[in-house]
C-alpha cells in the first residue's frame, strides 16, 4: 500500500479497504460496477463511508458482488 505514505494511516479502515477493493474490481468488470452502483443507490443507513464494515461486507459482497457470474 505504497499510496499510504502521504495519507493518515489512522483513516484506513476495513470499510475503506472493502470499498476500495470493490472500486478496483468495478473498473475491470462492468457487471461489478452495475451491481455496486445498485447497492449504493439502495443504501438507506448512514452513508456507506460511515457504515461499519459488516454491513458493507454483507450487502456489497455477500449479497451482490460475490453472486455475480464472471466471465473471462
Amino acid at each position: 500500500m505504497g499510496g499510504l505514505v502521504n495519507e493518515d494511516k489512522s483513516k484506513v479502515t476495513t470499510n475503506s479497504f472493502l470499498r476500495s477493493l470493490a472500486w478496483q474490481m468495478a473498473q475491470l468488470h462492468s457487471g461489478i460496477l452495475s451491481a455496486a452502483l445498485d447497492v449504493a443507490a439502495k443504501w438507506q443507513d448512514a452513508t456507506i463511508s460511515k457504515a461499519g464494515h459488516n454491513p458493507v461486507w454483507q450487502r456489497l459482497y455477500l449479497r451482490s458482488l460475490l453472486q455475480l457470474p464472471l466471465m473471462k
